[in-house]
C-alpha cells in the first residue's frame, strides 16, 4: 500500500526542486557517472558538516538539500544503469 508523504518529506521534496530549477543553466545530470556524481555529493556532505559545526543552521538546511539531490541524482542514474545490466 503507498502511503502519502508525510508533510516534511513534502516540504523537503520542494526545497529539492527549488534548488534544481535554481540550477537548471548547468545542464542535468543523465549523462554524469554515479562515480563522479559521490564525490560531488562528498564535497556537498563536507560543506553541510562546515556548516553544522560553525552553528549555522540555515546553511545547514540549504547543504542538507543539495545532499539529497545528489543522492537523488546517484539514484536515478544507478537505478537506471541497473535496468541495463
Amino acid at each position: 500500500m503507498e502511503a502519502e508523504p508525510r508533510d516534511v518529506v513534502r516540504w523537503f521534496a520542494i526545497e529539492m526542486e527549488r534548488a534544481l530549477r535554481a540550477n537548471d543553466h548547468k545542464g542535468g545530470w543523465e549523462h554524469e557517472s554515479v562515480y563522479d556524481l559521490y564525490w560531488r555529493m562528498r564535497d556537498e556532505i563536507m560543506e553541510m558538516t562546515e556548516a553544522i559545526i560553525d552553528v549555522d543552521d540555515a546553511s545547514a538546511a540549504r547543504k542538507a538539500v543539495d545532499v539529497a539531490n545528489f543522492a537523488m541524482m546517484i539514484w536515478d542514474v544507478a537505478q537506471k544503469e541497473a535496468k541495463h545490466e
